[in-house]
């Protein structure tokens, strides 16, 4: 996925793995990098790390809400069915 990504001034790798630096807006990394989802970590600045945890764990909690609410639904439908819904 190149398209948007910002252009990488430094890469040096450790026992986490690739860690890469980036001379670009916040926003251009948060909008990049969001996409990634688990795949990756923005280290620094704190605040745009926090603003991406604060992002994926909405995102979990409305999988689990949205998870219970289907659950419940096919509790109640009688017999089985081979409806797939997406």
């Amino acid at each position: 996925m190149y398209i948007h990504r910002p252009v990488a001034i430094n890469i040096t790798q450790d026992e986490t793995g690739a860690n890469y630096y980036f001379d670009c807006s916040p926003e251009q990394v948060y909008q990049y990098f969001s996409r990634f989802g688990q795949d990756a970590f923005i280290v620094y600045p704190v605040d745009l790390r926090d603003r991406m945890i604060q992002q994926i764990a909405k995102a979990y909690r409305m999988v689990q809400r949205l998870s219970r609410e289907l659950e419940g639904e096919k509790e109640n439908k009688p017999g089985k069915s081979s409806e797939i819904e997406i």
